[in-house]
Formats: structure tokens, C-alpha cells, sequence
């Protein structure tokens, strides 16, 4: 009898998270977690909290990062669109999120996962963010142009847990 119970224990567990692992975009991903001010004040109200949940994920990447940040900001009533371009700065390739406020757009540079740095208009980047090679209004539009499953936050332990609760 201890033995089955030892088993059904980590089974069960195993049948609840197994849907959330898979790399595919959920059927439903984008929902209204909340809302905003859609300036700069609300930007920053809603990220920096939440790039604690990126570094206590430390080993996302920068599509990841990208994709929870596009996610969250969505769900707070946020118009985002995810960028790309090859060779970027210094020859790499880089994602970020473009963020259209009332007063402009915000770029939000993920290259350092969970850091969430803002670039606006009177940084001296701003012109080489604003000029992205590909734009995706959407998560659905970036992921088949890019490798399978590299935007699945959703799929991190703790990250699974968040994304199921705001579901």
C-alpha cells in the first residue's frame, strides 16, 4: 500500500503540470489580467514587479523574456509588438518589445532575461530600436518564424504556476 501511494503522489502531479509543459502556445494565451495607465508611469508599475518572476527564472533566454513581458503587458491592456533584428548591436542578434504609449513608443530590451530596460526617446539607442528588421504584432505571428518552442516561458516551474493562475 505505501508503495502505490509513493507512486499516485508524483503521478497526479505530473498529470496536472504535463499540459502546461508542452512548447506549443496555449489554445487560449492572451487574457485580461488587469489594467494600466497607458503611459510611461504604467509601464513601469506593471514591469518592474514582474521582473522578479525573470530573475528568479534565470535561465530564460531573450525570447522568452520577450514573450512574458509581450503577454503581461497585453493582458494589462498594453498594444505591444515583439522585434527583431539580425546583427543588431556589436553583430548580435536581438528581440525586444516595442510598447505604443499614448505619448510614444517604448522599447523594452530584454537581452539581459529579467532586466527590462526601457529605452525612450531621448536615449541615444532609440533610433536603432525604432528600426527593427521584423515586427510581430502577436506571439502567434513570431513563432512559426522562429525556432520551436524558443518563446515558452509558460513551460519554467514557477512560471507555469503564474501563467495558470492568470488563466
Amino acid at each position: 500500500m505505501m508503495k502505490i501511494r509513493w507512486f499516485l503522489g508524483p503521478l497526479l502531479l505530473f498529470l496536472l503540470i504535463a499540459p502546461l509543459q508542452a512548447s506549443e502556445i496555449p489554445e487560449v494565451y492572451y487574457r485580461q489580467i488587469g489594467d494600466a495607465p497607458n503611459n510611461l508611469s504604467g509601464l513601469m508599475w506593471v514591469v518592474l514587479p514582474a521582473s522578479n518572476n525573470l530573475t528568479f527564472n534565470a535561465n530564460f533566454d531573450v525570447s522568452e523574456a520577450v514573450a512574458y513581458y509581450d503577454w503581461l503587458l497585453t493582458g494589462y491592456g498594453f498594444d505591444t509588438a515583439i522585434c527583431a533584428s539580425h546583427g543588431f548591436m556589436n553583430g548580435q542578434d536581438n528581440l525586444w518589445l516595442a510598447v505604443r504609449l499614448d505619448e510614444y513608443v517604448c522599447y523594452l530590451e530584454s537581452a539581459e532575461a529579467g532586466r527590462g530596460l526601457f529605452v525612450l526617446p531621448e536615449d541615444s539607442d532609440y533610433y536603432k530600436y525604432s528600426r527593427p528588421d521584423v515586427m510581430w504584432e502577436n506571439i502567434y505571428e513570431a513563432e512559426p518564424e522562429n525556432a520551436a518552442g524558443s518563446f515558452d516561458w509558460w513551460t519554467a516551474p514557477f512560471m507555469s504556476i503564474l501563467y495558470a493562475r492568470n488563466s
